[in-house]
């Protein structure tokens, strides 16, 4: 027995967000290169609700004097001057982030897991590829449970 289009319709909506999770994976497998110093998954401001991590769990650095070091091993030195989005400024004697922590909170998690596999496998400086996709399965991970969240609250 064929459906109706109202059962079609309810079946969709019922299933859209997968359909929005699968078409998100395919387009970033498709358009998105973190390989390529250009299109990394920590960028522009990013960087600033990012950089609280590294600076706690690796450099010991909340002045975040780390910045010219990774800057330069992955990210493009010949790139326009405005690619770098400097988010530390002078308050009081003090270099601080002008970005809040709470995104630096909700990407703990990934940033450990990341870090842990890191200490096992790879380089454990903060912005290696590891990292980079583990920030990117967060936004995932965060997309996911906002769409969700969204579902249940409509």
């Amino acid at each position: 027995m064929a459906e109706t289009p109202n059962a079609l319709r309810i079946n969709f909506f019922r299933n859209a967000i997968g359909f929005i999770m699968l078409a998100y994976a395919i387009i970033f497998f498709l358009v998105k290169s973190p390989n390529d110093p250009y299109d990394r998954l920590i960028i522009n401001d990013g960087k600033a609700y990012y950089a609280y991590l590294p600076a706690l769990f690796i450099y010991q650095d909340l002045q975040f004097g780390f910045i010219e070091y990774y800057e330069s091993k992955y990210y493009p030195s010949d790139a326009e001057p405005s690619y770098f989005k400097e988010f530390r400024f002078q308050f009081r004697g003090q270099t601080v982030n002008k970005a809040f922590a709470g995104i630096a909170v909700l990407i703990l998690p990934f940033f450990l897991l990341a870090h842990v596999l890191a200490l096992l496998f790879g380089d454990p400086d903060g912005y290696s590829m590891i990292y980079q996709y583990a920030i990117g399965l967060s936004a995932y991970f965060y997309l996911w449970l906002g769409l969700l969240t969204l579902k249940r609250l409509l």
